[in-house]
């Protein structure tokens, strides 16, 4: 674990809890759902294999993170957020709205992931503005596709569905990055 601030106070203690260099990262990616080792490790390139075990075992100890074993035939370890941690889904998504706000044009070498546009999507979605709204929709974004689902002003991202989506929202790639930095509307 990190330095502790040695403060009495919320804040303070949060950052104690997940303020470690890619923690943070680590919950991003549970967010959606269960991840296997392997998995964390792909939405997470760069991360060094002793940090993700690193945190991981931190998470846990914090109450944050659970780890199960997959019934058979799947058999195998997924990490997943606690009730607890799922609280962390409003703040992190406020966070990045605001982030997104002075977001630089990506680089070629800049890695994209699933994770960060479905969050992405989360975080810019007005529920207020779907309700009555029943629809699937697919987002490709270079290599891969983020799918989603509206239900009364209810958003499921990441979501599986039988294709061809209702709507497939496509851009080029400046115009999406002006979307989610909330600078250009629909």
């Amino acid at each position: 674990m990190a330095k502790e601030y040695g403060q009495y106070c919320g804040l303070s203690h949060a950052l104690d809890l997940i303020g470690s260099r890619w923690t943070l990262m680590v919950v991003r990616e549970l967010l959606l759902g269960p991840r296997r080792y392997s998995e964390l490790e792909n939405g997470l390139p760069g991360i060094p294999t002793n940090v993700l075990s690193t945190r991981l075992r931190e998470l846990e100890e914090q109450g944050l993170v659970e780890r199960r074993l997959l019934p058979r035939p799947a058999n195998s370890v997924v990490y997943e957020l606690t009730e607890y941690g799922r609280e962390l889904e409003e703040p992190l998504l406020r966070l990045g709205r605001w982030g997104a706000k002075s977001l630089p044009e990506p680089k070629n070498s800049d890695f994209l992931g699933c994770s960060s546009i479905a969050l992405g999507l989360r975080g810019m979605f007005h529920s207020e503005a779907a309700r009555g709204v029943r629809m699937t929709f697919a987002v490709p974004v270079r290599d891969f596709e983020v799918r989603g689902e509206i239900d009364d002003g209810q958003l499921q991202v990441p979501s599986s569905y039988p294709s061809p989506p209702d709507l497939s929202i496509q851009g080029d790639p400046a115009t999406m990055m002006e979307l989610f930095r909330q600078r250009a509307a629909p």
